[in-house]
């Protein structure tokens, strides 16, 4: 039988990189941005407001897939940390 040897600290760390990396994308860099645009919106018309809403829209959809992904690799990370750690203790 092999012998897996891995920090499971470290992929805890790592698991917990994506999830504030999440955070900060939604809470942090969306809020910013909705809340800059607001700001112009009354101002900005035309078709380059229109040319952006449509890059925006872009964007969001890109990065909710960003975020979806991040979830994923942080929970892999976690759960790949117990397993490991549950194998250990039943050796």
């Amino acid at each position: 039988m092999s012998t897996i040897h891995i920090n499971t600290d470290l992929l805890r760390q790592l698991g917990q990189v994506f999830y504030q990396l999440n955070e900060q994308i939604q809470n942090g860099t969306e809020t910013q941005i909705q809340n800059v645009t607001g700001q112009v919106e009354s101002d900005w018309q035309g078709v380059s407001r229109q040319r952006y809403e449509q890059l925006y829209q872009d964007w969001r959809s890109a990065t909710q897939q960003v975020v979806s992904t991040g979830e994923q690799l942080g929970q892999h990370l976690q759960d790949t940390a117990n397993r490991f750690e549950e194998a250990d203790q039943s050796l």
